[in-house]
């Protein structure tokens, strides 16, 4: 004999199955999120690990950063040691250069012409200076054709002669027509500088050439040395002068010519 399931256990039987369903449901969802909490985890530690990574790179590449800041310290300071020691070449060469041109004058404004006697040019000039010079006084004589004017360039034998050349210039105005040429261009009588010498000297002027609140004077002695005094018609204003020994002192001295006005 069969028995019939009544309404209310179908209808209990429905509401598990739906339970069962639900239960199923929930668990796939749990075992979805496990899944992927799982991934997350993972990919945390891969991201942890390569923070961890990154870390250690960052310390190593700050040693290795101070190790090269030390360097360059060490550098930089070895750099200025052999900057010093270079200039204190360089001015001992400068010097030994311009030692070596003590007995050598430089003569500007003397016209060149066509088989001219340059011995007996400078002996004329020796005359109106009123010193006597001997061919055998010379050294050697010759014209600078790498300069545009192509000055006269003197080597004296010796140095005494030289020096007693460039004393009898002093407060004569030398002209071409005394010395057997036509018209009234000045000679001048020069110490040959050295190429550095030369060229600061150059820039000195045309520093000094610029300045706004004051007039400069700038020469160079028999000695080959530069200097620069403010020009100056007032008798009870100070005639202090200053040396140019390094294109440093350029700027120094134009600043301090400048305040004293």
């Amino acid at each position: 004999m069969s028995t019939k399931e009544s309404p209310a256990d179908a209808s209990l039987t429905e509401e598990n199955t739906g339970i069962k369903s639900i239960l199923e449901h929930i668990k796939k969802l749990d075992n979805s999120l496990n899944a992927k909490l799982d991934s997350h985890t993972s990919s945390l530690k891969d991201l942890q690990s390569g923070v961890n990574d990154i870390k250690l790179r960052v310390c190593q590449i700050e040693k290795k950063t101070e190790d090269h800041e030390e360097r360059i310290c060490m550098l930089e300071e070895r750099n200025s040691i052999l900057e010093k020691e270079l200039e204190k070449c360089q001015t001992s060469i400068n010097h030994m250069n311009e030692y070596n041109r003590k007995n050598t004058v430089e003569i500007f404004g003397v016209p060149a012409t066509r088989d001219e006697n340059l011995f007996e040019i400078i002996k004329d000039i020796g005359r109106v200076c009123n010193v006597s010079i001997e061919t055998s006084n010379i050294d050697a004589i010759h014209r600078d054709p790498r300069k545009i004017i192509n000055p006269i360039v003197v080597k004296f034998v010796q140095r005494e002669k030289c020096n007693e050349l460039k004393a009898g210039r002093h407060g004569k105005k030398i002209m071409a027509n005394q010395i057997g040429f036509e018209g009234n261009s000045r000679i001048y009588i020069n110490v040959l500088l050295t190429k550095e010498k030369s060229h600061l000297a150059y820039q000195t002027r045309s520093v000094m050439k610029n300045l706004f609140q004051v007039k400069a004077h700038v020469w160079v002695d028999d000695a080959s040395r530069i200097w620069v005094r403010k020009s100056s018609q007032d008798p009870n204003e100070s005639n202090m002068k200053y040396e140019i020994k390094t294109d440093r002192d350029i700027n120094r001295v134009a600043s301090e010519l400048e305040k004293s006005t």
